[in-house]
Formats: structure tokens, C-alpha cells, sequence
């Protein structure tokens, strides 16, 4: 994801995918000029998931996103970690890694 408009569409993407999603157990971890978000993402897959189709099932996954901040406050760089093979298992188009062994 590269600017502002990238990173809107990304969680534009994602809140159309789960319209009700929500985050929880957020901790937030302050480290001066950058700051640590880990929480639990929540939601139904009602809508198109990276070109896929709904699948109506309920999604939990783990995130962690880090972002760096100028002297100014303003964002300068982020990351975004997440089990996205994960999730695609629970929306069944995956089949789990156990299983797929």
C-alpha cells in the first residue's frame, strides 16, 4: 500500500467484504516515534473477499499493524501482519493446514 488513497481502499475493500466487522482486545504499545496496534478482527464475510465470492461465514484473525510517525505526528510508514491463509480457511476456500497436509 503505497498513500493515502491505497490505504483508504484497502479498508474500504475490507469493510465491504464484512460490513460488520469490528476490532477487539485492542492493546496498543507507545515506542516513541512508532506505535504497535495488536487486536482481533471480527465480522461476517457478506461481500467479494480478494475477488472471491461471500461465503456468509463468520471470520476472528489476529493483526498487528505498525506505524511510524515524523516529529509532527503524521504517519511516514506502516505495516499491516496478518494470517491471511488463515482466513481464507475459515471462509472455506482454503482447506486448513492440517488438513491440506
Amino acid at each position: 500500500i503505497k498513500g493515502k488513497k491505497q490505504f483508504r481502499e484497502f479498508v474500504e475493500a475490507w469493510a465491504k467484504a464484512f460490513p460488520d466487522g469490528k476490532i477487539v482486545k485492542p492493546q496498543y504499545t507507545d515506542a516513541g516515534d512508532t506505535v504497535i496496534a495488536q487486536f482481533t478482527v471480527e465480522g461476517t464475510n457478506d461481500g467479494h473477499f480478494l475477488g472471491l465470492p461471500a461465503t456468509k461465514r463468520r471470520v476472528s484473525a489476529a493483526f498487528c499493524e505498525i506505524v511510524r510517525y515524523d516529529p509532527n505526528g503524521h504517519a511516514v510508514s506502516g505495516s499491516i501482519y496478518y494470517d491471511q491463509y488463515g482466513i481464507l480457511a475459515q471462509l472455506g476456500h482454503v482447506k486448513p493446514l492440517a488438513a491440506a497436509a
